[in-house]
């Protein structure tokens, strides 16, 4: 009798432990997805002060950007024997936008605690500033031609200012996409997380 009695103790013991452990499994569970969510509204937070950074930067160049589009449509619009007579001055500043924010929420995995459509609208953002970015660069890669393009009255001069003002044309509209989309997402969220305050 004394073994039966043993045996219920020594069961009773085990179903114990094994019950602790499955609770303090699930608070660590628990724990660690409380912490999680935390770390991905911080991320979250981040974003949208770095994509409202990236706004501001590129509001300034925007304008700027759309003057010197009008500037080369003028500039082509005069007569090609009187061109060496009418400057151009073109000025493509070209923003450089952030994305530490949305790198850092990437590499600790915080993007994947948020709800779905919170991460697409960001990834929106973020495919909008990559446009961007592409399309600057290869304003670059034609003003480096640009240059030495010949005399102004030139057809070839005339067929760089062409392409330039094509490119410069895409970049302001992918600029315009950026702040479009970028303001969007920035409005929607910050308006929720402020009223849940």
């Amino acid at each position: 009798m004394k073994r039966g009695n043993n045996f219920q103790q020594v069961g009773f013991e085990f179903l114990s432990i094994v019950v602790a452990v499955i609770l303090a499994m699930a608070l660590t569970e628990w724990r660690q997805d409380v912490l999680n969510r935390k770390q991905a509204e911080v991320s979250f937070q981040n974003i949208l002060q770095e994509i409202g950074e990236n706004i501001d930067e590129l509001q300034n160049d925007s304008s700027a950007l759309a003057e010197d589009v009008e500037e080369m449509g003028r500039w082509l619009e005069v007569d090609r024997q009187h061109r060496d007579t009418m400057a151009m001055d073109i000025s493509f500043d070209y923003s450089f936008l952030t994305t530490a924010a949305w790198e850092v929420a990437q590499m600790n995995q915080s993007l994947t605690f948020l709800e779905n459509q919170k991460v697409q609208d960001l990834a929106q953002v973020y495919e909008a500033q990559e446009f961007y970015e592409n399309t600057g660069t290869k304003v670059f890669d034609l003003m480096s031609g640009f240059a030495t393009s010949g005399e102004s009255n030139s057809m070839e001069y005339q067929n760089a200012v062409t392409a330039l003002r094509f490119k410069m044309r895409l970049t302001y509209a992918s600029v315009v996409t950026y702040l479009g989309v970028a303001k969007a997402v920035r409005k929607r969220y910050l308006t929720t997380s402020d009223s849940t305050d």
